[in-house]
């Protein structure tokens, strides 16, 4: 019988090593990723040419309260969007509650559902899937569809830089 002591404890060592690497790599990988798939959207979303309205009631036919302009906080239907608001409407942010640090990192990529100073845009979802009278003209997933191997890629490529150096 043959015997081979081997101390590996060096080797394991360098593997936690590696393993803290990537897992810190990830996190900036996947913004980077997510950033590139929020400019391309942004680049897809539709932009009127002038400024409109949008004529709006609640459920039950009760009017909406303005969220913006001059009468916020007011009952109304009636709402002026100017070009370029639902590109402003694009966000991204983190979803902590799927991430793991040093493991898993997630990024939601979309647009604000709510009225907030940074922009909104309430029909941004018919624009995005249609509706009875109006077609869609999908931008968030088809700038998702087209940027998707290239961010993974570029993750790929940001993890490996970060655990084998180069």
């Amino acid at each position: 019988m043959l015997e081979v002591d081997v101390d590996l404890s060096a080797a394991l060592g360098r593997l936690a090593d590696v393993k803290e690497e990537a897992g810190k790599a990830v996190r900036y990988a996947v913004v980077k990723a997510a950033w590139m798939v929020r400019l391309e959207v942004e680049e897809r979303a539709p932009r009127s040419e002038a400024a409109h309205w949008f004529y709006s009631t609640a459920s039950g036919g009760m009017p909406h309260v303005f969220s913006r302009g001059r009468n916020k906080g007011r009952l109304g239907s009636k709402y002026l969007f100017r070009p370029g608001d639902l590109k402003k409407s694009v966000y991204m942010a983190e979803v902590k509650e799927e991430s793991v640090p040093l493991e898993r990192a997630v990024y939601r990529v979309s647009f604000r559902k709510v009225s907030t100073s940074k922009g909104y845009v309430p029909y941004a979802r018919w624009v995005e899937f249609g509706t009875a009278r109006m077609p869609a003209v999908p931008f968030l997933r088809p700038a998702f569809d087209a940027k998707r191997r290239q961010a993974e890629q570029m993750i790929v490529e940001i993890v490996e830089r970060a655990v084998y150096g180069g």
